[in-house]
């Protein structure tokens, strides 16, 4: 049997008819509530963001494995994290150009760090107009000042413009075993990421409309992503 990626109308159906298909079941018998988009997500960083984000895609690739394999989807085609390694600005047009046409949502995931304010700025607005021109849907996960800052919100609040070295201390002390390339941060932090969740979301919004991201520090939008993954679990 073919593993090649569904087409954009193959995937309309399918979502139709399972969306249909569960509709006739009751709440509570275990049925899936709906086939996740076809999604890709692009990563400044190499190792510690795509392996907090692939322990967050295990988990939906083992719920959905088994529907997948009757219905022609390949999980990793479904969905697939990328450690890429550059700047923000440059990050999405390189995941414009990875993404084939079935994809249906490109994540982007990135820090402040050293990048000039410019780029940083920008790069919402370029997954904005990346969005308006064609099939696929661009988003941005962004932190000011780096991802410690997400992780750091599931402990404590934080109102403070602090130094990236300064997020991370504060971490490992809630934290200890903390370092960039552990494999297990999901979980260690999991039963937390409710309180993250609102705590960055609050942060989010205290910040005016309009206000360039990077004039919000500290700030992330990572959690718009989590709660994107946390859907299909």
């Amino acid at each position: 049997m073919s593993k090649k990626p569904l087409k954009v109308n193959e995937q309309k159906a399918l979502q139709k008819r399972l969306k249909e298909k569960t509709a006739r079941k009751s709440r509570g018998t275990g049925a899936i509530p709906e086939l996740p988009p076809y999604t890709m997500i692009f990563c400044e960083g190499a190792k510690t963001e795509p392996l907090y984000l692939g322990e967050i895609v295990k988990l939906i690739k083992a719920r959905y494995s088994a529907y997948a394999a009757q219905n022609r989807i390949k999980m990793d085609d479904l969905f697939c994290i990328e450690g890429v390694g550059q700047s923000n600005k440059t990050l999405l047009k390189y995941a414009k150009t990875k993404a084939g046409k079935h994809i249906q949502c490109v994540w982007v995931v990135y820090d402040k760090d050293d990048f000039p304010k410019k780029h940083f700025n920008e790069a919402p607005r370029l997954a904005d107009q990346l969005s308006k021109e064609g099939y696929t849907q661009f988003y941005t996960a962004w932190s000011n000042e780096c991802i410690e800052l997400w992780f750091l919100l599931h402990f404590q609040e934080l109102e403070a413009n602090i130094s990236r070295d300064c997020y991370k201390d504060k971490l490992k002390s809630h934290y200890p075993s903390y370092t960039k390339t552990s494999e297990d941060i999901f979980i260690t932090l999991q039963c937390h990421t409710g309180d993250a969740i609102k705590r960055a979301k609050n942060q989010h919004q205290s910040f005016l409309a309009g206000t360039e991201p990077s004039d919000m520090s500290p700030c992330t939008t990572v959690y718009q992503l989590v709660e994107f993954l946390l859907k299909y679990i």
